[in-house]
């Protein structure tokens, strides 16, 4: 009877052992799958930022186009506007590029879920 408590205790203690190193790897996964995440999400938002930046470039050059415009004949403003919609289309092809990087899809940490599922369907299987 005494060995049969003994081997109990040693299987729950075991199994203690088991689940909280799992656990200790699944967190240790967990944060370098974050880290890269992270990292690939501040790519994909400096990329947001350049797009924007070309949108606002485009901007002042179909400014400078109406003054163009306005002030001189044809050719001039005519030039501006292809440049400034040159730019606009550069920027927004850049900044879908970034936001599709950012997607809340792309970000989350498939990975770890996966192997958080298939350690949880481990640990129910070693209970029973």
């Amino acid at each position: 009877m005494a060995d049969s408590e003994t081997s109990f205790k040693t299987l729950i203690q075991d199994l203690i052992n088991q689940v909280t190193s799992l656990i200790r790897q699944e967190l240790r996964l967990a944060q370098a799958e974050s880290v890269q995440k992270v990292q690939q999400g501040l790519r994909g938002l400096v990329v947001m930022i350049s797009g924007l930046l070309f949108v606002f470039l485009s901007l002042i050059i179909f400014t400078q186009a109406a003054v163009a415009a306005l002030a001189t004949g044809m050719p001039v403003w005519m030039a501006s506007l292809l440049v400034g919609g040159g730019c606009l289309l550069a920027g927004l092809v850049v900044y879908a590029i970034g936001r599709r990087m950012i997607s809340v899809r792309r970000l989350t940490p498939e990975r770890t879920l996966r192997s958080l599922r298939d350690d949880k369907e481990q640990v129910m299987e070693n209970v029973r």
